[in-house]
């Protein structure tokens, strides 16, 4: 989901314009609670985004979909642990958003990623550093992998998103055959 909705002109322009009557009518000795009506808007506006979207799956809260050039999972009031380690060199880019909610990214070990993690009033747990509250940055994970790199931007509002690389299988070496007994087993 492009979360242009909560950063573009029709978003802030109506929040300035209640700002703006609540601080005249504050004149007037009538108050006006801007708090619960910008909550209000954020919930009628995601709401609106999400009915007019395209096709998607959608789980509690959970919604993945693959809109065009990007891969998309947004987490809305709910949990969701999202398992990127199977991602290519060439995939496609990815974006993820959490509105009220957690989600547990797991990354490859073998994959440059650049990687965009914003917050609003949320938490970023990403292998280089911990970001809360109000935060926007750019990181590059895996800097030493071959190929392209993958982008992936992250929006954390109200919610915490964190980001774990999957560790590397290593088999356990195998134990030499005895040879005093033929490589059998004493009893």
């Amino acid at each position: 989901m492009k979360m242009g909705i909560f950063f573009g002109n029709l978003f802030w322009g109506v929040l300035l314009i209640l700002w703006g009557i609540s601080l005249i009518l504050k004149g007037f000795g009538v108050s006006l609670p801007l708090a619960k009506i910008f909550f209000a808007i954020i919930i009628i506006m995601f709401g609106i985004k999400l009915l007019v979207g395209g096709s998607c799956k959608t789980k509690s809260g959970i919604r993945t979909s693959s809109a065009g050039d990007t891969i998309e999972h947004t987490t809305v009031f709910s949990e969701q642990d999202i398992d990127l380690s199977h991602i290519r060199p060439d995939s496609k880019p990815i974006e993820i958003n959490v509105v009220f909610g957690s989600a547990i990214v797991t990354l490859p070990h073998d994959v440059r990623i650049d990687l965009k993690p914003a917050a609003v009033f949320g938490v970023l747990v990403t292998p280089k550093q911990t970001n809360s509250g109000i935060s926007d940055t750019q990181q590059e994970v895996n800097e030493s992998a071959p190929g392209e790199r993958v982008s992936i931007k992250a929006n954390a509002i109200f919610g915490k998103i964190v980001f774990r690389i999957k560790s590397v299988e290593r088999k356990a070496p195998e134990a030499p055959a005895d040879s005093t007994n033929g490589g059998g087993t004493e009893f």
